[in-house]
């Protein structure tokens, strides 16, 4: 009996640090979200500037002369006021938030889909957790072929 107790105690206490690693590599994309988003700039076929002093990434794409400032937002909005001087008429937001694309801002939409994501990462149904902000690029009006990108890759 006593070895039966022993090693469900082991057993326990392997599964506890199984559980442990495995949150730990599922919060990797959301260590350096910025370098991620980079990343996938790059890989729709933009060409990223790096960022200016207010965070935004200054991309550019092949045949469009102006740029395309991209950044990531909280969720709730909370960091509108920092957005709003890009939002005119002359622009085309793109609010990208797990492969879901929306032309306006949806706090309520982003939040359910982040607790729906992080539920299956406890259920290992998916491999990462997910982001905790959402991903906002300016479409230049000057440029109407920018709508046929892969816009919702930015944000899995």
């Amino acid at each position: 009996m006593s070895l039966i107790l022993r090693a469900s105690f082991v057993l326990l206490l392997a599964l506890g640090l199984a559980e442990r690693a495995h949150w730990y590599q599922a919060g990797a994309a959301n260590r350096n979200p910025t370098a991620a988003l980079a990343a996938a700039i790059t890989s729709i076929g933009l060409i990223n500037f790096g960022a200016d002093p207010s965070g935004l990434l200054e991309t550019a794409a092949p045949g469009c002369p102006a740029f395309i400032p991209i950044g990531l937002e909280a969720l709730d909005g909370s960091e509108d006021a920092r957005f709003s001087p890009l939002l005119t008429t002359a622009n085309r937001p793109l609010f990208i938030y797990l492969g879901h694309l929306e032309s306006h801002r949806d706090s309520r939409r982003a939040v359910t889909a982040w607790l729906a994501a992080n539920a299956r990462t406890m259920l290992y149904l998916r491999p990462d957790q997910a982001p905790n902000k959402l991903v906002l690029a300016v479409l230049p009006a000057t440029c109407p072929t920018l709508a046929k990108l892969n816009w919702p890759a930015l944000s899995r």
